[in-house]
């Protein structure tokens, strides 16, 4: 699952609700946004008027997220990680440096070709043509730099046939429901299925329609069965998934004013 990384250069206040992150500006603290704290992987503070509480840089280090703290220069001058994640971390370096060189090798070509790979796919995206970097990451060797190998081949004549991340992988979830409110009981059933669907990272589309940005289909369908553990025994839930592509094709009329879709969000977020 891809982790979204928030930079924060602007005066803010930071806190916690119902699992989410709370943002709000310093100058206009009504104005909030929320963002679900498991699809956070990385938050830097970069402004020196940031304020954080305490229950937010908990629940970021239990969800394994690194908080980043920097200078008034901005420069990184410290980072929080939770213990669980830094004992990993400890091992996962210990068994980096223990392995062979082989090993080092073979990770040293997979690294140089996504990195080449994501420039193609830059190219493509500002309408320049990626192909021509197809040769440099087909004819990678371990340790070698590309070039040496493919400065006399014609890269227009050679295809682009790497699958990357696009709108089509990207996915939206519909949540839509329609609960009975006759009791007390039953408002506070339908009260509560809202509630864990705003924790659960469900922002309200309708009043009985709520929408969810997931960065995979393998994100979808944690999140789906999330609705389903915690859906009623009365009343009916829908659930649709779409991809990021169909999504910007939906067309939102306010009375006779037509307006365009929210945005996908990022996987690196300045405020």
């Amino acid at each position: 699952m891809l982790k979204r990384t928030l930079v924060f250069s602007s005066p803010m206040i930071l806190s916690l609700k119902n699992q989410q992150l709370v943002l709000a500006y310093k100058d206009s603290p009504d104005e909030k946004q929320t963002v679900p704290i498991e699809d956070v992987g990385v938050v830097l503070l970069e402004h020196q008027q940031t304020s954080v509480t305490l229950p937010l840089l908990n629940a970021l280090a239990e969800n394994e997220v690194q908080v980043v703290i920097c200078n008034s220069k901005g420069m990184p001058n410290a980072m929080i990680q939770g213990m669980n994640s830094n004992n990993l971390q400890g091992e996962t370096l210990r068994n980096q440096i223990a392995c062979g060189e082989v090993l080092k090798k073979q990770l040293w070509k997979q690294v140089v070709e996504a990195k080449i790979r994501n420039q193609a796919s830059l190219l493509d995206s500002v309408g320049e043509n990626g192909n021509v970097l197809k040769p440099f990451y087909d004819y990678c060797k371990y340790g070698e730099m590309p070039v040496k190998r493919t400065k006399y081949i014609k890269f227009a004549s050679i295809p682009m046939t790497f699958e990357r991340l696009n709108a089509y992988h990207i996915m939206w979830l519909f949540v839509m429901f329609d609960l009975p409110v006759l009791t007390k009981k039953e408002r506070k059933d339908a009260t509560l299925f809202r509630k864990n669907l705003e924790k659960d990272g469900f922002t309200m589309h309708q009043f009985s329609v709520y929408i969810r940005y997931c960065g995979s289909l393998e994100s979808a369908q944690v999140h789906i069965k999330r609705v389903k553990n915690f859906t009623l025994e009365k009343g009916h839930v829908s659930v649709l998934s779409i991809t990021d592509k169909q999504y910007s094709n939906i067309i939102h009329i306010w009375g006779a004013v037509e307006k365009k879709s929210r945005p996908t969000p990022l996987q690196l977020e300045f405020f």
